[in-house]
């Protein structure tokens, strides 16, 4: 799945970043470079410096008290453990949820609110992380972080808005062409469709008989909330008409833009 992906490209990452660190700690040479290095400030912790999730000021002081009682120790060990010593939980549930929203297609499943359900994954990354520190996580801690989220908010999967629209089933009259047709649906009972957005709609389908019982085909129909109109298809045509009242429905049937029939829908007492 697309969401498998993101996370095993993060995984990835995670894993480079940490392989890097690894090397200059084990190779002498740059070793003994990296200890010459100076210990970021809190200002440029700020910054930037990939440490965009971390306290800085917590940051700051660990990582000097750090090269004070280790003077020899490289320095990108002590920012590696300072940093993970140091989350900032504001900062990574931020980062977190703009993340899984900006990345909604891939990271929410179908037919759930997106703010919603990353608000709820955004809070157990961040208090993972916190919970994890003062440890030094990597790609499988990471992933470890990422399948608790998504397990923990399967009660926002399972409590999932009602799709839009009103509810329209049950028995109506369609005249259309100077015939009169029955259609029903059943009671409580619709389909969902998908629009722009995004947005579950509620949509009906039944089948149009004719006075003598026999079928002329079947009619689906719904309420667009975008256009704020009503929709409904016949056979070869579409037709629309203003959403001003749910009992009844006047508009116009167009086949190939080139008819254009007047069509009234109400609602069988």
């Amino acid at each position: 799945m697309a969401t498998e992906a993101t996370h095993t490209l993060a995984r990835i990452v995670a894993g480079v970043c940490l392989v890097f660190a690894v090397f200059v700690h084990a190779d002498p040479v740059n070793a003994q470079n990296a200890n010459k290095e100076p210990i970021l400030t809190e200002a440029q912790c700020e910054q930037g410096f990939g440490l965009r999730q971390t306290d800085c000021r917590c940051f700051a002081k660990l990582a000097q008290r750090q090269r004070t009682d280790s003077p020899g120790r490289s320095t990108t060990l002590i920012d590696m453990e300072a940093a993970a010593a140091c989350p900032d939980r504001t900062k990574i549930r931020n980062y977190t949820y703009n993340y899984c929203v900006d990345g909604s297609k891939l990271m929410v499943p179908r037919g759930i609110d997106a703010a919603q359900y990353c608000a709820c994954y955004a809070d157990v990354i961040a208090d993972e992380h916190v919970a994890f520190a003062p440890k030094v996580h990597d790609s499988s801690t990471k992933s470890g972080f990422e399948n608790k989220a998504i397990g923990k908010c399967k009660a926002v999967r399972a409590s999932a808005a009602e799709a839009e629209g009103a509810d329209l089933s049950g028995r109506w009259f369609i005249t259309y062409r100077d015939v009169e047709f029955t259609l029903e649906t059943p009671a409580g009972k619709w389909n969902e469709i998908e629009l722009a957005g995004r947005r579950r709609i509620k949509q009906f389908t039944g089948p149009l008989l004719l006075a003598n019982g026999r079928e002329y085909g079947l009619a689906t129909f719904w309420i667009d909330p975008i256009k704020k109109s009503f929709v409904l298809q016949l056979r070869l045509e579409g037709c629309d008409a203003a959403a001003s009242s749910l009992e009844s429905f006047s508009g116009r049937c167009h086949q190939s833009n080139i008819e254009s029939r007047p069509f009234v829908m109400r609602r069988k007492k």
